[in-house]
């Protein structure tokens, strides 16, 4: 069996999108409007904001929940870049979003829990395109050959 990775309170925190985890600030839930101004399609959707370090993440309609850690803008690229990439894995794989995230898990070797691209850091993102761009590519050569 393989030993998992147990979090303590302090990751939690960061991982719910509570505590920053560039300054350990809390976090403050806000309106899209304070990040992006008005008129624009997220001016409505809610955030947890570290005012600080204007580190921010996302927060799920429905249930109020942080959809990550609060992140800088180079995080909050590389989390683009990784779900770009992982996005196309559940696509071109006709994968469940949920069995996508479930070979993730696997790939890295993390608790399913765990493995959201919301909740990595800027190695993890970068990990997701080491691993799934040759995936793709090895199914697509499948496809040509079969």
């Amino acid at each position: 069996m393989t030993k998992r990775l147990k979090l303590d309170a302090w990751k939690e925190e960061v991982l719910a999108g509570k505590l920053c985890p560039y300054c350990n600030n809390s976090t403050n839930r806000i309106k899209g409007l304070e990040i992006y101004g008005k008129n624009t399609s997220w001016s409505d959707l809610e955030f947890m904001l570290c005012r600080p370090c204007w580190a921010y993440a996302g927060v799920h309609r429905e249930s109020g929940i942080a959809l990550g850690s609060v992140a800088n803008s180079t995080l909050r690229n590389k989390r683009k870049a990784a779900h770009q990439v992982f996005d196309r894995l559940y696509k071109e794989a006709h994968l469940t979003r949920a069995q996508a995230y479930t070979w993730l898990a696997n790939q890295l070797n993390l608790d399913r829990k765990l493995t959201h691209i919301g909740m990595f850091g800027e190695e993890s993102c970068d990990l997701v395109i080491e691993l799934v761009v040759p995936f793709l590519e090895k199914l697509r050569q499948q496809k040509l050959s079969g």
